[in-house]
């Protein structure tokens, strides 16, 4: 009988016992921290998170919405304990990304781009076009798109600093 109650007082608390202290948590991977600072990382997020939704309404109205970047939170320079709010000047609001995000998608409809992946980064404050194949010819597509001046990156290349042919 003390068995079956120890054996049940052990499973217990293995289920209490926290899922961050398991090795390789996934977002300790992502984050590349230890997995026992996960529940700390998360907390700081939730701060952030807080933090941007008592701003949204300042931000949003319109005389800062055409010049404001969107919110960014860069966990691998682990700043989110170091500074809450931080201001950086941007060459191009999220309207502005916004539009040319619709723009290059409309183009690459137009130009039937295949195996090419379109998307707004937010740390490097443009539009990025990544193409998963380099032997495909997009050139008319990549003239097309100039105007609104995306990085363009190449999968198949060697290095990272080789992929980005527009800076």
């Amino acid at each position: 009988m003390r068995v079956s109650y120890f054996l049940i007082i052990l499973l217990i608390s293995l289920q209490s016992y926290s899922i961050y202290t398991l090795q390789n948590h996934p977002l300790a991977k992502l984050w590349r921290i230890n997995d026992t600072e996960v529940p700390e990382w998360l907390n700081a997020e939730k701060h952030l998170i807080m933090i941007y939704g008592n701003l949204r309404p300042i931000l949003a109205q319109i005389n800062f919405i055409s010049s404001f970047g969107g919110p960014y939170i860069n966990i691998f320079e682990n700043c989110p304990y170091k500074e809450s709010l931080h201001f950086e000047n941007v060459t191009n609001s999220m309207v502005q990304l916004k539009f040319y995000f619709q723009e290059i998608t409309l183009l690459a409809n137009n130009f039937d781009v295949r195996g090419a992946l379109v998307y707004i980064d937010i740390g490097l404050n443009n539009i990025v076009i990544y193409f998963f194949e380099s032997d495909i010819d997009n050139t008319k597509f990549i003239n097309a798109v100039e105007p609104f001046n995306p990085e363009i990156i190449y999968a198949n290349t060697q290095s990272v600093l080789q992929n980005i042919i527009r800076p």
